[in-house]
């Protein structure tokens, strides 16, 4: 089983800032919503509530101070219907369960709102604390958990401190607050023991904090490691798959050596391993499980290769990549990408060629932004294609970042005195263009 890494639903308090009074004009086809915003910003978020509508909010900025207008658009019939005004703080949108939220984050207050603008949660705090970044993660193992929170600035204690609140959504689908030992773990980590570097296999929740999972790996399975050798971890990339975790160790301390994809059983025995060729292990290379296989890449020359590695054999499949260094990801648990002949090349778990996408060669151009993992983004140069991830099929070409949420998506374009967005449905889009 492949431990899917959590996926923050918005990873930042990022919002997008557009041209700034909205227009409403005559809408064109295969559009559900149209606007002229003039004088106005657009929050970069959304969320699809439980009667098929699409719930979107813009702000105005007077006095330092946002002022958020927060709409339903109907996916069928297209009428726009006005929710709600907040003023102050950030707004952030969200579904969870096939519902919409709205969570509202002022200085010492938060506030969680249903889709009809019920509030159904509020969280006050004492300390005056200001966050650094602030995220809604949803877990990939219990669908009943969500958290929100970030890094924050505690003015009282002068410290830097983690601060996360989880969520949990009861049988009557009621949102409560409860306590992060119900929480799961999401991902497996590595770390050392400080006196003689034995590995230690521990889990994270999705607030990163550890859960009381812990495997000591036993020492005197490691190969060589009572040869003088010293050992190192390549990459923090763990796995667990058929009852077994999978990760790269390296023979010294040095940043180079021969490296090994070591097998670990339950009870923390490496039980077999694959010796492989001295790679070099960085942020661009960062190794990436799928299906029964873990992806990897090296530079030998001025050569680029990309070695599959399958995990129930323990062998190695090397495909030829370009001559320079160039990007490769995983984009979710059916679909990985490398780069070759100037072109992004998709491939399934079966390692077999789906299709192929224009690329720039620059690193993370490829994403998975739908909830359903139904379309993703691909830019190469100043050409952004939102494109069907099962066919690979170019459904619409943009030159501004879309926000794209389940089968929705809302897209931008600058115009002569103020910016123009639509919100387009991509599976109706995709059979009547």
């Amino acid at each position: 089983m492949r431990i899917k890494k959590f996926v923050a639903i918005f990873t930042s308090i990022t919002l997008f800032y557009m041209v700034l009074s909205s227009q409403v004009f005559a809408k064109e086809s295969n559009v559900i919503w149209q606007e002229k915003l003039v004088n106005k910003s657009f929050v970069w978020s959304g969320a699809t509530t439980s009667k098929n509508e699409t719930m979107l909010a813009t702000y105005t900025t007077k006095k330092n101070i946002d002022h958020y207008e927060i709409f339903k658009v109907n996916n069928v019939t297209s009428k726009v219907k006005h929710l709600s005004t907040l003023d102050g703080g950030k707004v952030y949108l969200f579904d969870f369960k096939e519902k919409g939220y709205i969570l509202h984050l002022e200085k010492k207050n938060l506030t969680i709102y249903d889709e009809n603008f019920k509030s159904i949660y509020s969280k006050s705090w004492k300390s005056n604390i200001k966050f650094h970044d602030f995220s809604i993660r949803k877990s990939d193992v219990d669908d009943n958990i969500f958290v929100f929170g970030g890094n924050i600035y505690n003015f009282d204690s002068k410290k830097n401190e983690d601060f996360f609140v989880f969520m949990n959504h009861d049988k009557k689908g009621k949102l409560l607050e409860t306590t992060s030992n119900k929480a799961p773990g999401e991902a497996y980590i590595l770390r050392y023991t400080p006196d003689n570097f034995t590995p230690i296999i521990s889990q994270q929740t999705i607030s990163n904090d550890h859960t009381n999972f812990e495997l000591k790996v036993d020492r005197s399975t490691i190969p060589n490691v009572n040869d003088g050798y010293r050992i190192s971890f390549s990459s923090n990339t763990i796995t667990k798959y058929k009852d077994h975790f999978y990760f790269f160790l390296r023979k010294n301390e040095m940043g180079s050596g021969n490296e090994r994809l070591l097998k670990v059983n339950t009870k923390g025995k490496v039980v077999d391993f694959l010796e492989l060729e001295d790679i070099n292990i960085s942020d661009t290379n960062e190794p990436q499980f799928i299906g029964n296989q873990v992806i990897y890449k090296s530079l030998l020359g001025e050569q680029n290769f990309y070695h599959l590695l399958n995990l129930d054999t323990l062998t190695e499949k090397t495909i030829t990549g370009d001559p320079f260094d160039s990007p490769f990801d995983v984009i979710n648990e059916n679909l990985f990408y490398i780069t070759k002949d100037g072109e992004s090349q998709f491939y399934n778990v079966q390692n077999t060629l789906l299709y192929t996408l224009p690329s720039d060669g620059s690193y993370e151009s490829i994403y998975d932004l739908g909830n359903k993992g139904n379309y993703g983004v691909n830019r190469a140069g100043n050409t952004i294609t939102i494109f069907d991830l099962k066919t690979g099929e170019v459904i619409i070409n943009t030159n501004m970042h879309p926000l794209l949420f389940n089968d929705n998506v809302v897209l931008f374009e600058e115009k002569s005195g103020y910016t123009e967005v639509k919100l387009i449905n991509l599976a109706s889009y995709k059979t009547t263009k």
